[in-house]
């Protein structure tokens, strides 16, 4: 694959601001996006239910921004359906992008101090850091995402995202069964570029669970996976068991890629990436 020559990047960001606590979460992102990603593109999804005065905030933010609102039946409880309008307008301007990092508005509907760090955690690990986490893409050539958090699929589900992704794209190879957590990490925008072009239309225009057979959870756990489906590296901070049976060690992981890595022709080890 061509890598993109450009500069630029892009936002993929889905909201949901249904009161007055969440508008004030939606105006936090906004200000960090206008203090680290000015110079940006960014595409909004905003789900059904959400107050007209986050379209007034998104309008009047000097930033570029390009926002749609997600039909009724189309809106899940979750950031899925945001996402998919946020990517179908990404996918009709048709620009292109050296690097594209998704978020969304996490904790806008569950008041705890844990979504409140959690977002903040995000905030200054993830997009603060956009600097520093460009300039490792630049470095290397073929890391192809990078995410704060990772876990793998259980054993007995190995295989199940590979699957699950046929029903919208087919991409030449086999992911190795790690995932993200949490809908925050960043792509390389000729890997999107790719999945943009090649995925069923019927993808931005059905419901994503009851009509495209996924779960609320598509954006975190699938995803990202079109990286190594396409033969390029997904990086990682911090490991976590989370949902799997074997713990999630250096070794467990170093173990799945070295698999993985043998149906990529001409693959050289990259075993530095993964802590």
């Amino acid at each position: 694959m061509k890598l993109e020559s450009v500069d630029k990047d892009a936002i993929v960001f889905s909201s949901f601001i249904p009161d007055s606590r969440a508008l004030e979460i939606g105006r936090s992102f906004l200000r960090v996006f206008e203090k680290y990603f000015s110079n940006c593109d960014i595409y909004i999804g905003i789900n059904h239910g959400s107050l007209d005065e986050w379209e007034d905030e998104i309008i009047k933010s000097s930033l570029n921004i390009y926002y749609k609102k997600v039909q009724k039946n189309l809106t899940i409880d979750s950031d899925a359906s945001g996402f998919q309008a946020a990517l179908e307008l990404l996918k009709t301007k048709n620009l292109k992008y050296r690097m594209v990092w998704f978020g969304h508005t996490k904790g806008a509907t569950e008041n705890t101090s844990d979504r409140d760090q959690l977002r903040k955690y995000f905030i200054e690990d993830f997009f603060a850091r956009r600097k520093n986490i460009t300039s490792y893409f630049i470095r290397h050539k073929k890391l192809g995402a990078f995410g704060l958090d990772i876990s793998i699929l259980p054993t007995s589900e190995h295989g199940r995202l590979d699957k699950d992704l046929e029903k919208i794209v087919h991409l030449p190879f086999k992911a190795s069964n790690i995932y993200y957590l949490h809908t925050f990490y960043v792509l390389r925008g000729a890997i999107l570029n790719k999945f943009l072009k090649k995925c069923k239309s019927g993808f931005f225009h059905k419901n994503i669970v009851t009509e495209l057979g996924f779960d609320r959870w598509f954006f975190e756990r699938n995803f990202a996976i079109i990286t190594e489906k396409q033969g390029y590296y997904m990086q990682y901070a911090r490991r976590h068991n989370h949902l799997s049976d074997v713990p999630v060690t250096r070794a467990y992981v170093v173990r799945l890629i070295k698999k993985w890595e043998k149906q990529l022709p001409k693959s050289k080890p990259n075993f530095i990436f993964y802590k």
